[in-house]
């Protein structure tokens, strides 16, 4: 179960379920497979955000980038993103999902995203 602390990234299980985690799939992966396809299963998605929170994220991220009218969406994901990437910055003990968001995210920066 996802703990108190994880609640925009409920946001995102709930969001990636529906759209992100298939247009991450659809559009990006093809380009630069190192996401795990498990991870890209919507069936596993709520596995996805326990086990790997930050590659999660990351799908998020880069599949709200193209979202009509996902500028909330996006801006809701990326600053979650942003306090997960300060945690790898300041040396938190991750998984190998950090590596893959952080490889992810240098390849597809979205730029509407930053500040």
């Amino acid at each position: 179960m996802l703990n108190g602390n994880q609640k925009p990234l409920r946001s995102a299980v709930h969001i990636a379920n529906k759209r992100l985690s298939t247009s991450f799939a659809t559009i990006y992966h093809p380009f630069y497979p190192i996401a795990p396809e498990k991870s890209l299963n919507r069936a596993f998605i709520s596995e996805t955000a326990r086990s790997e929170p930050y590659l999660l994220t990351a799908i998020c991220v880069i599949g709200a980038k193209d979202m009509a009218n996902g500028e909330h969406i996006l801006g809701t994901c990326a600053q979650y993103m942003s306090s997960l990437v300060t945690e790898i910055v300041a040396g938190k003990k991750c998984g190998v999902d950090a590596i893959e968001a952080l490889l992810l995210l240098a390849e597809w920066e979205p730029q509407c995203s930053l500040p």
